[in-house]
């Protein structure tokens, strides 16, 4: 395997075991002919067997070729962080663990990065349903003019069949690939991915990345043929998972407006969307946050309160704690993974 890869492939992932066995194999299966890639997964604290299917997989790739690190630092965004610490490629392509690539994935995002001018590129993320999704799903997609749809529920989009510009906005963390530069010099990403009991550390992910991005101007791109086949568990097509998703949402949305205005948010009559519109206008300007269907006026209210609640549980967390507020208010979360008195407490707040 040749020294630099052309693209490193990282998957951060948490007792996900099963799901690595689909993945793995469709990377393989990827058309790759004079390409070099590597495959980085970073175990972020798992307790299945999870080390031995990536020491299994590794056999049947050229030697070094896939790599299996564990970073034990909590959280999304630490394992996407030791992915990129750990990539020998310029490119660094990242993929959710419960994904499976088409075979024109490695090739689409290595061909989008040959205007040196692109920095970003994301893929579609389709819909894999183990069971046939509710009438209700379909009325939580969202549209825009342009054609782009999306669930962020469920993590899935759709941004057209052409090759295009794209805002870094549209650019997801299931599947995206940045250059490596870049990553560093925008500061990495924001918290993400944290388990229940810690999620008062969440932040607002990918979405502080894409807001570091759009302000530097950076340039991002679609690439159609990068699909990856997100895989929709029985479980997900449910209400209470949506009000569980709406509920973190609204701690991102807590996040992100403490971040922007440097401490808590006032008491306010505002939802929490409105007052995150009203902060990042000029990046949220082209938006049309209308459903693709007429969601249920009962459901839609449920899900706004859900979020509203993430977001008043995230502001009383950080009004009762110091140490969270200066958390959130860090400058960049890329060396959380370093010791020091001022590393969180990971034990704390495990409380509703």
């Amino acid at each position: 395997m040749p020294t630099t890869p052309d693209i490193s492939v990282v998957v951060p992932t948490r007792n996900r075991a099963v799901a690595l066995r689909r993945l793995i194999p469709s990377l393989q299966r990827c058309d790759a002919d004079g390409l070099s890639w590597e495959l980085i997964i970073v175990d972020n604290g798992s307790s299945d067997d999870t080390s031995a299917v990536c020491r299994a997989a590794a056999k049947s790739f050229g030697a070094g070729q896939l790599r299996y690190v564990e970073e034990r630092v909590p959280g999304l965004h630490a394992g996407r962080h030791r992915g990129a610490r750990e990539a020998a490629s310029g490119v660094v392509a990242y993929l959710d663990d419960d994904v499976e690539v088409s075979p024109a994935w490695l090739r689409g995002f290595t061909e989008s990065f040959a205007d040196p001018e692109i920095e970003m590129v994301g893929g579609p993320v389709l819909p894999r349903y183990r069971a046939d999704p509710p009438a209700w799903v379909a009325s939580t997609w969202k549209r825009r003019p342009d054609g782009t749809v999306w669930c962020g529920y469920l993590g899935l989009l759709k941004s057209g069949d052409v090759d295009h510009e794209i805002e870094p906005w549209f650019v997801w963390g299931g599947n995206m690939a940045i250059r490596r530069e870049t990553l560093l010099r925008l500061r990495g990403f924001h918290p993400d991915g944290m388990p229940w009991e810690l999620r008062r550390y969440r932040g607002d992910g990918e979405t502080g990345l894409s807001l570091k991005a759009t302000k530097a101007g950076v340039r991002a791109w679609h690439c159609p043929r990068a699909v990856v086949y997100h895989d929709v568990a029985a479980e997900r097509l449910t209400k209470d998972y949506f009000f569980k998703r709406s509920f973190l949402q609204g701690i991102s949305d807590s996040f992100t407006a403490v971040r922007a205005q440097g401490g808590p948010v006032p008491p306010s009559h505002e939802s929490p969307k409105s007052r995150i519109r009203s902060r990042m206008s000029r990046w949220l300007r082209h938006f049309d946050w209308s459903s693709q269907g007429a969601i249920d006026a009962t459901l839609r209210a449920q899900l706004r309160a859900a979020q509203q609640k993430g977001f008043q549980y995230h502001q009383r967390e950080i009004a009762s704690d110091p140490a969270l507020l200066a958390w959130v208010l860090r400058e960049d979360f890329l060396e959380d993974a370093a010791p020091g008195a001022d590393a969180p407490n990971w034990t704390h707040g495990q409380q509703s």
